[in-house]
């Protein structure tokens, strides 16, 4: 066929128009299809965003309630080393090295010399009482009676420790607060090799910990700990600030 021809005969409008009308019912019904099949997708589209905007108001309250739920865990968390805290609070522990210990009380009993020798062999909790009433007594210069002390015994011993501390519950607050004071003196006396802390809750040793190094490092001037509860100073004439949680600490540390 002669092209030409061919072009002419497409351009007439007779034929155009005879192609569009043949065509016109193929167009109009894929057309409607389309518009079913997109009125469709976006009926779909619009659930979509229904259930999404649900789940993210979902979401949104569910945060909400965590950090209630959280807040109020760490509240209870708080309360809970507070009361674990004042039932440790007539309680101290004692670490020493044997030999220091010997060599440091010099009017020590002899069974209670015995005692720390053996690496407190078969020792008991009467015994133990008698080491750290003569111990008091002797290094400490506080007269401890049997009366002023619940109970004395050995705990296991720590990754550190050279022989097993004594933990002290004792009756008279007043003698557990003037022995505590007391220890002072041991880095004054010469003796070395023996510690009396306060017998802390695993989150405040965790801070009096932390205070430590912040001290070793030079960043605060001084910490202790008094009934329980961790103290530090950072000038040497600034006031005592309480240490009650990590973000106490934080904010010292960032002054």
């Amino acid at each position: 066929m002669d092209v030409k021809k061919l072009i002419a005969t497409i351009s007439n409008k007779d034929v155009v128009d005879a192609f569009a009308a043949a065509l016109q019912p193929a167009f109009t019904t894929t057309m409607s299809e389309l518009k079913a099949c997109t009125e469709e997708l976006r009926k779909e589209i619009s659930n979509k965003d229904s259930v999404i905007n649900s789940l993210s108001t979902e979401v949104v309250d569910l945060k909400q309630e965590n950090a209630s739920l959280l807040m109020s865990l760490f509240e209870c968390h708080s309360r809970l080393d507070l009361v674990e805290t004042y039932t440790r609070v007539d309680n101290l522990v004692m670490y020493a090295e044997t030999a220091a210990v010997s060599a440091s009380i010099d009017n020590m009993s002899t069974n209670s010399q015995q005692q720390l020798q053996q690496n407190q062999v078969g020792e008991n909790s009467d015994s133990t009482l008698s080491v750290v009433s003569d111990f008091c007594s002797n290094a400490l210069g506080i007269e401890v009676q049997p009366i002023d002390i619940s109970i004395a015994h050995r705990i296991p011993k720590g990754k550190h420790d050279r022989s097993r501390p004594i933990m002290v519950r004792f009756n008279s607050r007043r003698v557990r607060d003037s022995v505590y004071s007391a220890h002072r003196k041991l880095h004054g006396s010469g003796i070395s090799g023996i510690y009396i802390n306060e017998h802390l809750t695993k989150h405040n040793d965790h801070l009096f910990a932390a205070c430590r190094n912040l001290r070793k490092e030079r960043k605060i001037h001084s910490t202790w700990t008094w009934h329980g509860i961790t103290y530090l100073k950072k000038l040497q004439n600034s006031r005592a600030v309480k240490i009650m949680n990590d973000d106490d600490l934080l904010r010292v540390s960032n002054q």
